[in-house]
């Protein structure tokens, strides 16, 4: 028997739309209702999972930021392994062109909602 069920969002409880499936919903659903938990976990930041979650019309922990921040089924932060901010211009003031091209990286500030990040390509 399972204790927890952990899902990805894009691809995986998302269809081809970005949208929750009836099939999806009503699994998710049958898992709560026979005990099992139900995470959902993703590189998104904390808007992007919830209305994901709102979609499921379900209260589950939200794993986000790829896995650098935890919020519980209200809201609340329960974890954060932030980067600091010196280091965070270390990294994207490397000269990511030189590795290849189309890389794109990507994060959050503090303030869950302001993205940061740096497209280098050709």
């Amino acid at each position: 028997m399972f204790k927890a069920v952990v899902s990805d969002l894009d691809g995986t409880l998302l269809n081809a739309e970005h949208k929750v499936s009836d099939f999806t919903r009503e699994t998710v659903e049958l898992l709560l209702k026979k005990g099992i938990k139900f995470y959902i976990a993703t590189g998104r930041n904390y808007l992007g999972a919830k209305e994901a979650m709102d979609e499921l019309g379900v209260k589950v922990p939200l794993i986000t930021s790829h896995g650098s921040v935890v919020f519980d089924e209200n809201g609340n932060k329960i974890f954060a392994n932030n980067l600091k901010r010196e280091y965070l211009d270390k990294v994207l003031n490397i000269d990511y062109k030189s590795f290849g091209k189309d890389i794109i990286i990507t994060g959050y500030s503090r303030s869950e909602e302001r993205r940061v990040g740096k497209e280098c390509r050709s």
